[in-house]
């Protein structure tokens, strides 16, 4: 007898990143370049300083001898730069864009001058990305929040990187024609998967994710655990700025149009969807300490149809005439080695059914339909009810040191139709078999 499966997952992310050092995998993104003068020389020894434009924390190094300098562990957003060096005038571009578990490379070039002058240039990063040989696709945020998904699930969205399919009634995609259990899975770093190959543990609520890239060709070893794609994701922090949001998306059966095969007084199933939300972050400690939450519920009742075979009336009587040869068991005997027994006549059972039989197919219905397959059709609610949030703080403890802890959890309660009212019931196939006695 079926009753309410429950599942629930509790899930609690903690990271801590420290910026000088280099994780195993490149779950964030990073920034590097060279700074050069007019004749496309080193200039080595310049300041380098780069700014998270949202939070305004802002990190430095030193250029080395060949110019060269690099940004480990960047959250994706938008940066800005400032480069300072004697003898030339200071350097501020603002702009760059740093996105998930991609490589930005930048040319800076400084200008003769004196310590009071500046050059300010407004400009992202190139789009042809020719420091590592991965292909990867990053979606950003806007996208994720702008186009229409069925059911907000943003796997949908992995189609927008090329080679990427989702066939209909799947859940996960096939990324360059491999299985869909092949894949990895990361959110903020951590592997979503399940013990179970390949099955994700739960799908992060759309307004949590700032961006996502699918790496499709030439991944990296340090990803590591895969041998298909890597779908990567990040989640949302908050900024110096209060931001927060509310949404409700909701379908009902009013709103369907009416099967075409269905008669003009045929009731429409019941289909009825709500899924609902709010996020909100902003900052704790100005320039410090920032937090994001979110919440999303789903209450959903959706008319579902069981087919199943069941006794006809005949049968219940002990008539299989013309549907299957019933033999009397009492009638057993070995001949040579082999089981014989005697066939009732006309395969109507003639003798007292067994007690249990009996009850058996008392709790089994009538049919609703004529025929001795597919006779009996009940259609019922399907009620699913899931609750999520999250709860993320980011904290920048020095110029060289921050870090986040994200706590996530999901809960959700089915209750899927049986083919019988009482719970019970096969979907395919013959109520049993007959034993007379």
């Amino acid at each position: 007898m079926f009753g309410f499966p429950r599942t629930s997952l509790l899930i609690a992310f903690v990271c801590l990143l420290v910026l000088s050092s280099r994780a195993d995998g490149q779950v964030l993104g990073e920034l590097k370049g060279r700074v050069v003068d007019a004749s496309g020389a080193a200039v080595a020894g310049a300041k380098v300083i780069l700014t998270q434009t949202a939070i305004a924390i802002a990190r430095e190094t030193v250029a080395g001898s060949s110019g060269e300098f690099s940004f480990t562990q960047l959250t994706s957003g938008s940066y800005s730069l400032a480069v300072a060096q004697t003898g030339f005038a200071r350097l501020e571009r603002s702009g760059v864009t740093v996105t998930t578990g991609q490589t930005v490379t930048l040319e800076l070039q400084l200008k003769a001058g004196g310590a009071g002058e500046s050059v300010t240039v407004n400009e992202d990063a190139p789009l042809l990305q020719a420091s590592t040989s991965d292909i990867a696709t990053t979606i950003p945020s806007h996208a994720i929040v702008a186009l229409p998904l069925n059911s907000r699930n943003f796997i949908q969205l992995t189609q927008m990187a090329p080679g990427v399919e989702l066939p209909p009634g799947t859940v996960l995609p096939r990324i360059n024609g491999g299985r869909p259990r092949t894949n990895e899975y990361l959110y903020d770093g951590v592997s979503a998967l399940q013990p179970e190959p390949g099955q994700v543990a739960f799908f992060p609520i759309l307004d949590s994710i700032a961006e996502f890239t699918v790496a499709a060709n030439n991944v990296p070893a340090e990803f590591g655990r895969f041998n298909g794609g890597v779908v990567n994701v990040a989640t949302r922090s908050g900024s110096n700025a209060f931001h927060g949001s509310v949404f409700e998306f909701f379908r009902h059966e009013a709103l369907n149009g009416r099967n075409y095969f269905a008669s003009s007084t045929a009731r429409k199933p019941q289909y009825r969807r709500n899924l609902f939300g709010a996020t909100l972050s902003g900052p704790i400690k100005r320039d410090r300490l920032f937090f994001f939450t979110d919440y999303q519920g789903i209450k959903q009742r959706i008319g579902v149809t069981r087919i199943s075979t069941v006794p006809t009336a005949a049968m219940r009587q002990g008539i299989f005439t013309g549907v299957a040869k019933i033999y009397d068991p009492s009638s057993t005997t070995v001949v040579n080695g082999q089981v014989q027994r005697k066939e009732f006549t006309n395969d109507v059972i003639s003798s007292s059914f067994d007690p249990v039989a009996q009850r058996l197919v008392s709790r089994i219905p009538t049919p609703t339909s004529s025929g001795s397959a597919n006779n009996y059709t009940r259609t019922a609610p399907d009620d699913d009810h899931q609750n999520q949030f999250d709860i993320r703080l980011d904290g920048a403890f020095s110029a060289k040191d921050s870090g986040f802890a994200r706590y996530t959890y999901y809960h959700e309660v089915e209750r899927p139709v049986t083919p019988f009212a009482d719970g019970s019931g096969s979907i395919s196939g013959s109520a049993g078999v007959w034993v007379a006695s």
